[in-house]
């Protein structure tokens, strides 16, 4: 069931990835402006909490020295997403320019509030 899931994690970063370079060669930003901001914004964060979500996986992994089974990769997914989300919403805090300070402790404890709740299940 664990390699189930680490493998379709891995397919879905690998796919992510195409779609990202294929969106970066084929749309034009200059006439398709939101299409390919959007379509850049979304395969980043999927390709990212993919790729980060097997990272800490394996960090888990040597942690607690090999006794880890498919919950500790649902929950490095969902930690992963929100890492990805997180600086995602720093980078779009930092566009528009809003107070990066209060934008980051805001976002963080959203965050980190969303996953003490995930956490208590």
């Amino acid at each position: 069931m664990k390699r189930l899931y680490l493998s379709i994690i891995f397919f879905s970063w690998v796919i992510n990835l195409i779609t990202l370079l294929l969106v970066v060669y084929y749309v034009d930003p200059y006439v398709y402006k939101n299409i390919a901001y959007l379509s850049l914004v979304v395969t980043f964060n999927i390709s990212f909490a993919c790729i980060f979500s097997l990272i800490l996986f394996w960090i888990k992994k040597i942690y607690f020295r090999g006794f880890v089974d498919y919950k500790n990769v649902l929950s490095s997914l969902r930690q992963s997403w929100f890492i990805s989300l997180f600086i995602t919403g720093i980078v779009i805090f930092y566009i528009v320019k809003a107070p990066l300070l209060l934008s980051f402790t805001l976002l963080f404890m959203i965050f980190l509030f969303l996953e003490i709740i995930a956490q208590s299940r």
